[in-house]
């Protein structure tokens, strides 16, 4: 028994090693390329001094990659509006520079193309950049508040027997989707597996918990010289969930486990939620809504002091 449990995770390894491979070897899909370029373009909105003629040859980049996209039997709409909103960004900027070559360029350059020229006129103001003011970004943020969310959350192990609506489910998600993510891809993906269902396919469910998360990162959104960044993104994804879950009064554990390297339970899971090969399971998180008492593991931690090195 022993020895095909070890010649299954030995074969699941490689499989999923091979997989990967294959999947990182196609590079970068164009909705995520259209993401990535857009957000390249509104991190030189944000500086006050740019140098000249910054951006055009990934506004040139852009415009190609949304007119390709919207051309295709089943084009990326979120990309799509986010490309387009960020071109309008760019020309709105643009037309104020002083130099009158760069705000006559900035008048034109989208009559090469009518299609993304009609996309980006249509186009709402939900990408580019806006200004802040510091007391906006502050205001009403109480550290102590803040801090003691960050302490008052433990890894729970038992929950009641209530139900986690979607819409506040979703509303967890919704904050967390606030987290940084590389270029703004968001590519993370979330899979809300019930406990009975996890019952159902063989698996038990012993935190009780309404919920399993599956958390996957979408290996194609990512190029070759990225390759693992995926798991990055999805774990930063993960740590802002929790706590916007705890939040929300909905405990959580987050869980590894065998799943990155392909064994039954993720064989498993990945039939039951339908997880396509170009997304990676990264962690497994139980949620559920808290009991009146809670038992945690009261875990050391470290000093600040500890880990961190000023040079």
């Amino acid at each position: 028994m022993d020895i095909n449990r070890t010649l299954y995770k030995f074969f699941g390894a490689v499989s999923t090693f091979v997989n990967d491979r294959v999947v990182s070897w196609k590079g970068q899909s164009r909705p995520y390329a259209m993401i990535q370029t857009a957000h390249r373009i509104e991190k030189g909105l944000t500086l006050e001094k740019p140098r000249k003629m910054w951006g055009w040859s990934k506004v040139e980049k852009l415009i190609d990659l949304i007119s390709a996209e919207s051309g295709s039997a089943h084009p990326d709409e979120f990309a799509i509006r986010t490309g387009a909103a960020v071109l309008k960004a760019y020309r709105a900027a643009k037309e104020q520079s002083a130099d009158p070559k760069e705000a006559e360029r900035a008048a034109s350059f989208l009559h090469r193309n009518r299609r993304v020229e009609e996309l980006v006129e249509a186009s709402e103001p939900v990408g580019g950049i806006k200004r802040l003011k510091k007391e906006e970004i502050l205001h009403d943020i109480d550290a102590q508040q803040v801090e003691k969310l960050f302490a008052s959350r433990h890894s729970t192990r038992d929950f009641t027997e209530e139900t986690i609506a979607p819409e506040t489910l979703n509303h967890a998600v919704q904050m967390a989707l606030h987290c940084p993510s590389a270029c703004n891809r968001q590519s993370t993906k979330v899979y809300a597996l019930s406990g009975q269902k996890r019952k159902e396919l063989g698996f038990d469910n012993l935190y009780n918990a309404d919920k399993y998360l599956i958390i996957t990162g979408d290996m194609s959104a990512f190029t070759r010289a990225e390759r693992g960044d995926w798991t990055v993104s999805a774990s930063i994804f993960a740590a802002y969930l929790v706590l916007a879950l705890h939040s929300l009064g909905i405990g959580s554990c987050i869980m590894r486990k065998e799943m990155i390297f392909g064994s039954k339970y993720n064989t498993a899971v990945r039939k039951a939620c339908g997880i396509p090969r170009n997304e990676k399971i990264i962690l497994e998180i139980a949620v559920g809504y808290y009991k009146d008492e809670v038992i945690a593991a009261y875990s050391n931690r470290k000093k600040a002091e500890e880990i961190i090195r000023y040079i």
